[in-house]
């Protein structure tokens, strides 16, 4: 729908700050675009949103990043058990599985960049 007027898809909240709770958090997104949306337009993403949007839980998107990703599975499915059983703040004291985590980050990371997804925009700087 914005076509090549998208530069960028950004999430941020507790999903960016890592203090997402399944069932509970939601996913916050942030679309750039290179002008101003219409009326018309703004209309029209309300009712795609209205009629596709859903929120996924983190165990969910985690199961299609896995099949998606097989190679970083296991980084995942660690990050998962992590999650589930640590309690709600608390922050992981394997510094080996925190290095894991953070090389899968920018790894997805690198994924998402406009440079590096298929069918990004052409001209959209990295």
């Amino acid at each position: 729908m914005l076509g090549e007027r998208l530069v960028g898809l950004y999430v941020y909240g507790s999903v960016a700050t890592g203090g997402f709770i399944d069932g509970l958090s939601d996913i916050d997104r942030l679309a750039a675009v290179s002008r101003d949306v219409d009326h018309r337009e703004f209309d029209a993403l309300q009712l795609m949103h209205a009629r596709t949007g859903r929120q996924i839980s983190k165990h969910e998107a985690a199961r299609w990043a896995q099949e998606a990703l097989p190679e970083w599975a296991p980084v995942i499915e660690r990050a998962l058990e992590w999650r589930r059983d640590a309690p709600r703040h608390a922050q992981p004291e394997d510094e080996a599985a925190f290095q894991e985590t953070s090389a899968f980050v920018h790894f997805a990371a690198d994924l998402i960049r406009p440079s590096v997804m298929p069918g990004a925009p052409p001209g959209v700087p990295p």
